[in-house]
């Protein structure tokens, strides 16, 4: 669905990968542990997922600009909490 409409597709990605990053930001901020949960919950990872996965399906079109920031969300909720609690999400 993703690659019938390319322009509407970077659009959807570049907002959505954006509230992500947003949410990330907030919780670096707001350290509890119920924030933290929030990033290592399902939800987060799977959208993560979906993105990451629209994006290299989608070599020749737009969505590729968005590797780099998809990359830094992946890597910044990687190094959120190093603890061993949240070994399998990493």
């Amino acid at each position: 669905m993703l690659a019938m409409q390319r322009k509407t597709a970077y659009k959807m990605g570049f907002l959505y990968i954006r509230q992500m990053c947003l949410h990330l930001r907030n919780v670096r901020t707001n350290t509890s542990k119920d924030a933290v949960k929030n990033v290592y919950s399902w939800q987060f990872y799977n959208c993560m997922r979906l993105w990451a996965m629209a994006v290299t399906d989608a070599q020749s079109s737009e969505l590729v600009l968005l590797v780099h920031p998809l990359v830094q969300l992946i890597t910044g909720v990687l190094k959120l909490n190093n603890n061993l609690k949240w070994f399998p999400f990493h």
